[in-house]
């Protein structure tokens, strides 16, 4: 695979390219799927790109896997919220600022981990 110099490179810097990469994109979100969406998000826990793996996932609208500590349906829901907070202040799409929420466990009362 060929990346372009500055843009990808930040993946191999990820605590997950050590591991098994299926671990990161579980085949469900419930049952024993559960085990491993905690396995790969504690592995994303103290993952130094862990900020650039989550706003690739949302810039790029990923519907798979776990990527900076979020599910799909967590990504979804920041979304969500995104536009409802866009839509509530009637900011201008493209005008809107470009912060994404932290990352699950950045956060004090809500982590998955």
């Amino acid at each position: 695979m060929t990346t372009n110099q500055g843009r990808a490179d930040w993946r191999e810097s990820g605590a997950c390219a050590q591991a098994d990469p299926d671990l990161f994109f579980p085949i469900s979100s419930a049952g024993r799927s559960l085990g491993q969406i905690a396995k790969a998000k504690a592995i994303c826990a103290g993952c130094p790109v862990r900020r650039r793996c989550l706003d690739f996932a949302l810039e790029h609208d990923l519907m798979y896997g776990i990527w900076g500590g979020s599910t799909p349906l967590d990504r979804q829901a920041w979304q969500r919220e995104r536009r409802r907070e866009r839509l509530q202040s009637r900011v201008p799409p493209g005008r809107e600022p470009q912060a994404y929420p932290q990352p699950p466990g950045d956060r004090n009362s809500r982590t998955a981990c």
